[in-house]
């Protein structure tokens, strides 16, 4: 069991509590897992690999995107879309709203 690296009270009135202050810290070997082949035992490799092309990809050319709901077509330029709705103010219900004004 680890031991407190400081000692103390805290007093209210005419209640003590007593307190123990331990490291959050615990040094200790770390163990890491891999993902291994069950046949040989050989390192799992992840790649970015295009279905399509049937290529393995550069980071480089890798983007982000998601999948079409009502399609089920994959779609690009996320980032662009998450933008343009940040850029336009939300609409919360209280007061007049741009047509009223």
């Amino acid at each position: 069991m680890p031991r407190p690296i400081w000692k103390g009270a805290i007093s209210f009135g005419l209640v003590t509590i007593p307190v123990n202050l331990y490291s959050a810290i615990e040094h200790r070997e770390t163990l890491s897992f891999n993902l291994l082949h069950k046949k040989d035992n050989a390192r799992i490799q992840n790649r970015r690999f295009c279905s399509e092309e049937g290529v393995e990809v550069p980071w480089s050319e890798v983007v982000k995107g998601f999948e079409s709901l009502t399609a089920h077509q994959h779609r690009s330029g996320a980032r662009e879309r998450l933008a343009m709705r940040r850029s336009r103010p939300p609409h919360s219900g209280f007061g007049p709203t741009t047509s009223q004004r």
